[in-house]
């Protein structure tokens, strides 16, 4: 369901004064108010129980060293959420406005700072899930990827019969060979990480997993390096924020080893991984999620498998360098 904020029902549920409102992207607007602090109003759709572990959790986290996060404080009287009008399990969150600039993709100090950031949060926020459920996400990996390789199966072997684009075909044959190679060396490189028992690990220590830690979730300022934005955070294997900071970098700077490795030495200097993480790690930078998830929301319609075919043939190209690099990073001492 598709949920909308009330930009007028947000200011006034928060008592802001006359304040000077921008909209940011849908659902997160930008409040300056008449003392001239300025303040995140961001809508999040999920049950109370999520949101009140996301604030315990955060609130931990600063007590164990790590400030540098977009939330309230602990004792601050004011009301800090509200929930959405006219909808169950959906709030408006009020944080602070962290004032800086998004790292580049391309800049080994950028890389650096947020790898050092994420390696500090995550030493920090150790012994979280007292009394609390782990994420459904903690264990599900193998699962993903075997949903995710029926996918690729499915369409690559019945494209006779499923395909309309001669361009989608082209692509399928061209490139599905590959996807189903990667994804079986994933798989294979996620069971020799011993995969259960880092989950094990990882619930028996707590550990908190920021869950979507590309560059727009970092900010650099003059303080230092700030994460903002909390609504995926979970017990989960932290190594999956490694994977989302190293991708998401990595596509945009051409899957530059030497940045990577830059950021995950930074990253080990606060948080060391494990081999098996480090396996963990290659297994999900190997297996063709970006593939299997286009061809999950493709039709059978022309239009729509003429929009599969070209970010498809985007995607391919954009991890060309890929499997070099994935190789350079398991001979990594």
């Amino acid at each position: 369901m598709q949920l909308d904020m009330d930009i007028q029902y947000a200011i006034e549920a928060f008592q802001f004064q006359t304040p000077t409102v921008r909209v940011i992207k849908p659902g997160v607007l930008q409040v300056t108010a008449q003392d001239e602090q300025e303040y995140a109003i961001k809508l999040m759709g999920m049950p109370k129980h999520r949101l009140r572990f996301i604030n315990q959790a955060l609130h931990r986290i600063r007590t164990h060293g790590f400030l540098n996060i977009a939330w309230h404080e602990r004792g601050n009287e004011t009301q800090w959420y509200v929930p959405l009008k006219k909808a169950h399990e959906a709030f408006l969150v009020q944080t602070p406005w962290i004032v800086g600039r998004h790292p580049l993709a391309d800049s080994a100090e950028d890389l650096i700072a947020c790898a050092s950031a994420l390696g500090n949060f995550h030493r920090a926020g150790q012994g979280m899930a007292d009394g609390i459920d782990p994420s459904e996400m903690l264990g599900a990996w193998q699962k993903i990827q075997d949903f995710d390789l029926m996918v690729l199966r499915t369409w690559i072997s019945k494209y006779k019969t499923l395909v309309k684009n001669k361009q989608l075909r082209e692509s399928l044959l061209n490139h599905g060979p590959q996807w189903l190679a990667r994804a079986e060396r994933a798989k294979h490189q996620l069971e020799r990480s011993h995969y259960h028992r880092l989950c094990q690990q990882a619930h028996e220590r707590g550990a908190i997993c920021h869950g979507d830690s590309g560059a727009k979730n970092f900010v650099l300022t003059e303080q230092g390096t700030f994460l903002i934005d909390f609504e995926t955070l979970r017990v989960d294997l932290q190594v999956f924020d490694v994977f989302r900071m190293i991708r998401l970098a990595g596509k945009d700077n051409g899957w530059d080893f030497d940045l990577a490795k830059v950021a995950l030495d930074a990253y080990q200097g606060e948080q060391p991984m494990s081999d098996d993480e480090r396996r963990a790690l290659s297994s999900l930078l190997e297996f063709p999620y970006k593939a299997a998830r286009i061809l999950k929301r493709t039709g059978r319609t022309e239009q729509s498998q003429a929009i599969a075919a070209e970010l498809l043939e985007h995607s391919a190209k954009s991890e060309e360098a890929l499997s070099i690099f994935i190789s350079q990073l398991l001979t990594l001492p």
